[in-house]
């Protein structure tokens, strides 16, 4: 694959298919969670030195009692003087599905040894994900520093996708902010978190909350 990309221009379209994600770890060399059935089609080509994906369709069955992914619109693009975007449009069963994610500059994998300036963003029906921070994978262990924002308007669609039970309660929004070096937790801070809980009719709000926990080894 790595010799794939090192050419200067190309101008495919490409269809995966497998009953499980585990044919996709055996080709990628990646970890991914249990799934049905997959199928992923998209349009690969390169051009002066920029990668893009376009037209990338993809329907994952879910692991028995999890919901379908479908990606109805994907496109990613990058190269050796472009940063990383990618954005995906579809479902995750019935609930609508957005993510984003983009760099600040571009990534060579082989030689990152400095911080990598990233966010992203995801949104599942009323849930909304966003992440920025900076990542530094060349390191004997992956590093990374990130302040996440996790907020949205009951959390029941919460409980749907983790599929676990969670009181009836909202709007919810926790702020946090996290720090891994050479692979181990250093710190991970709760800067924020508001709920409101529903009682009688009545709407009560949780006060502002600060959690430090900190791992020097």
């Amino acid at each position: 694959m790595a010799k794939a990309f090192a050419w200067d221009k190309f101008d495919y379209r490409l269809t995966i298919s497998g009953k499980q994600a585990d044919s996709l770890e055996k080709l990628f060399d990646l970890e991914l969670p249990t799934t049905g059935p997959f199928e992923i089609s998209a349009a690969v080509n390169a051009a002066e030195g920029l990668y893009r994906l376009t037209d990338l369709v993809a329907h994952v069955q879910g692991a028995p009692g999890t919901p379908d992914i479908k990606i109805i619109n994907g496109d990613a693009s990058g190269g050796q003087d472009n940063p990383l975007l990618i954005e995906l449009q579809g479902k995750y069963g019935d609930a609508p599905l957005a993510f984003t994610f983009k760099s600040e500059r571009t990534f060579e994998v082989s030689s990152q040894t400095t911080p990598w300036p990233l966010e992203a963003r995801l949104h599942i029906a009323d849930i909304k994900f966003d992440v920025r921070g900076t990542v530094t994978p060349a390191t004997d262990g992956e590093s990374f520093e990130l302040d996440g924002q996790l907020q949205g308007e009951t959390l029941e669609t919460l409980a749907q996708l983790f599929g676990s039970e969670l009181p009836k309660a909202g709007p919810y929004q926790f702020s946090f902010r996290t720090n891994l070096v050479d692979g181990k937790l250093q710190s991970y801070s709760i800067l924020r978190a508001t709920l409101e809980i529903p009682n009688c009719g009545r709407r009560f709000k949780l006060c502002e909350a600060t959690v430090q926990r900190t791992r020097m080894d």
